[in-house]
C-alpha cells in the first residue's frame, strides 16, 4: 500500500521539466510478431501457444527528467496444444489487447554519466479472448488484468562507426491487480450470477482486487533506437508473464518483436 501511494504521489505531483531541457512529443507506430502461450484450466489443462500478428503504437511526451507514455497494443492469431500439435485438430482463436500509461522520473546517472536511470509506475489494462474450435459449453473464455506496476528504465547511448544508437531496458512488476474472469461453469464472471443487479454493477462486483498472494506478473523490454536515412526507428523485444492463482488457474506469457517508426513533433 505504501508503494502504491508513492507511485500515485509521483504521478500527480509537480511535472515541470528543467528550462534547459526540451519537451518533445513523439509518436511511435509499427507492427511485429508475437508468440503467445496460455494455460487456462477453465477450458483445458493443456498449454496452448502460437504465433500472432502484433500492432502497436505509443505517444510519448516530456524530456529526460520526466516523461509520460501512452501505449496501445493489439494481437491476433491462433494457438494450438504445445504437446503433439500435428496430431490433433484442436485450435483456439486468440485476440489480445492492451492499453497502458506510464510515468517515469529521472533518478541518477552511472557509467561515467552516460547511462540514465528512471523510476516510476505503469497502469496497465489488458483484455484477452479465445475460442476453442471443438468444445461446446466452455468453448469461449476471456480475462481482464488491470494492474498497477512499479517500473524502472535504464537508457544508454552508443556510437558505432559514427552512427548513434540508444539502448533502453525496462523492467516492471505488478504490485496490485484487479482481475475479471469467468468461473468453470459460468461463461460470465461471478458478479453476473446475481441477476437482480444491472449490467454495470455485475461488472463491478466481478472484479477481484489482488496482490502478490494470488496474482503474480513480471515483464521486461529491450529496445534499440537509431536512424535509417532520415527516419528514426525503434526495434524492440518484449516479454511478459501473468498468473492468476485461483481454483481455475490461468498462466499467460507473451514474447514480442516489433519495428516502429518514430515521429518527432
Amino acid at each position: 500500500m505504501r508503494l502504491i501511494l508513492f507511485l500515485l504521489f509521483l504521478t500527480f505531483t509537480n511535472r515541470e521539466v528543467p528550462a534547459q531541457e526540451k519537451s518533445p512529443v513523439r509518436i511511435l507506430a509499427g507492427a511485429g510478431w508475437a508468440h503467445v502461450g496460455i494455460r487456462d484450466k477453465g477450458i483445458s489443462p493443456l498449454y496452448y501457444n502460437g504465433s500472432h500478428t502484433l500492432i502497436t503504437s505509443s505517444l510519448i511526451s516530456g524530456g529526460d527528467s520526466i516523461f509520460n507514455n501512452v501505449e496501445i497494443n493489439f494481437l491476433f492469431g491462433n494457438i494450438t496444444p504445445a504437446i503433439y500439435p500435428k496430431q490433433t485438430s484442436s485450435r483456439m482463436k486468440s485476440l489480445k489487447g492492451g492499453l497502458n500509461y506510464s510515468h517515469m522520473r529521472f533518478v541518477t546517472t552511472f557509467f561515467s554519466g552516460k547511462a540514465m536511470l528512471h523510476l516510476g509506475g505503469i497502469l496497465d489494462l489488458q483484455f484477452a479472448w479465445y475460442k476453442h474450435n471443438q468444445m461446446k459449453n466452455s468453448s469461449e473464455n476471456s480475462y481482464s488484468f488491470n494492474t498497477l506496476n512499479a517500473s524502472t528504465l535504464i537508457s544508454y547511448p552508443l556510437t558505432i562507426n559514427e552512427r548513434d544508437f540508444n539502448i533502453e531496458f525496462r523492467l516492471f512488476l505488478p504490485v496490485a491487480a484487479a482481475v475479471l474472469r469467468p468461473s468453470y461453469s459460468y461463461i460470465k464472471a461471478g458478479g453476473f450470477m446475481d441477476h437482480s443487479a444491472g449490467h454495470t454493477m455485475s461488472v463491478i462486483n466481478s472484479f477481484e482486487v489482488l496482490t502478490l498472494n494470488r496474482f503474480f506478473g513480471a515483464g521486461s523490454e529491450v529496445s534499440l533506437k537509431f536512424i535509417i536515412g532520415s527516419s528514426p526507428v525503434k526495434i524492440g523485444y518484449k516479454w511478459e508473464y501473468a498468473g492468476h492463482y485461483d481454483i481455475n488457474r490461468l498462466d499467460s506469457a507473451t514474447h514480442g518483436i516489433t519495428l516502429q517508426r518514430v515521429f518527432n513533433f
